[in-house]
């Protein structure tokens, strides 16, 4: 309940309370009843914002999810933004980086807005260490780095756009190819690569030593805009692990990519 509206139906029924106290008892003239419960009521509507007051915790180098939880349990509303900190963990909060400050006392459904530590962006013209031992080679030859993607809008008002590589020297008996994307411009709540997956996304096919797939850029409630900036890249990652990637619920996201990777592609927005 917001708390200006929690106020004024407390300062109401404590108004209501003094009201009928004072209508019962004979001897209080009903003006001064009147005026008492007035009075009461502007009291009480002063003085319970203040009583609900919380106070805004300390979230230094505490995780994402803890710093999250932690405000939610006192009915504050977490705002984190991704910030390259080396000096900090991947995934945790910044220190000094939120506002209000730690100790400040602040009313329920407050926005506390702070930092978290993400990645510092890999060069592009270096690819990520191998992560298996598949010594595979994979890559993108379409869309090109730097150049401009026009992405379609679905039935369901999502945008969408299509990628193409290549692979070898991969068994895929074994191994499977993931498709990723990394909003860089703005960046994205959740700092990280977004897997990309089926049905609607996420590699659909794969044809001798070529592969097609399909990334998606944004949602339904946060579209793209033009001019926005993305990182894309497709690994090769162990049969096991890419199963248990593809069954996660929700969104998956990693700030360490899994499995060898290609050259990451940066693309621009255009939108028609």
């Amino acid at each position: 309940m917001p708390s200006n509206l929690e106020s004024v139906l407390v300062s109401l029924g404590a108004s209501l309370v003094v009201l009928a106290i004072g209508m019962l008892v004979k001897q209080i003239p009903k003006s001064v009843a009147v005026l008492l419960a007035i009075g009461c009521g502007m009291i009480a509507f002063v003085l319970w914002p203040r009583a609900a007051l919380v106070e805004v915790p300390d979230l230094a180098d505490l995780s994402r999810d803890e710093a999250e939880l932690r405000l939610t349990s006192l009915k504050l509303v977490p705002a984190p933004q991704p910030q390259q900190a080396p000096n900090t963990p991947l995934e945790h909060v910044v220190p000094s980086s939120q506002e209000p400050l730690p100790g400040t006392k602040v009313r329920r459904g407050t926005v506390v807005q702070f930092s978290v530590s993400s990645p510092t962006s890999l060069p592009r013209d270096r690819t990520p260490p191998d992560g298996g031992p598949n010594s595979s080679l994979v890559r993108i030859f379409s869309p090109k780095d730097g150049n401009e993607v026009t992405p379609k809008r679905g039935a369901d008002n999502i945008f969408r756009f299509e990628v193409q590589g290549t692979i070898e020297a991969v068994d895929l008996a074994k191994s499977q190819v993931l498709l990723w994307l990394q909003p860089i411009e703005p960046p994205s709540e959740r700092p990280g690569w977004y897997l990309q997956r089926l049905p609607d996304e996420g590699i659909r096919s794969v044809s001798g030593n070529t592969w097609r797939g399909v990334c998606r850029i944004g949602s339904e409630r946060r579209p793209p805009y033009d001019r926005d900036v993305v990182d894309v890249v497709s690994t090769v990652v162990a049969g096991d692990e890419a199963q248990q990637l593809l069954a996660r619920q929700g969104p998956v996201t990693t700030v360490v990519l899994p499995g060898s990777a290609s050259k990451i592609v940066r693309l621009r927005v255009r939108l028609q």
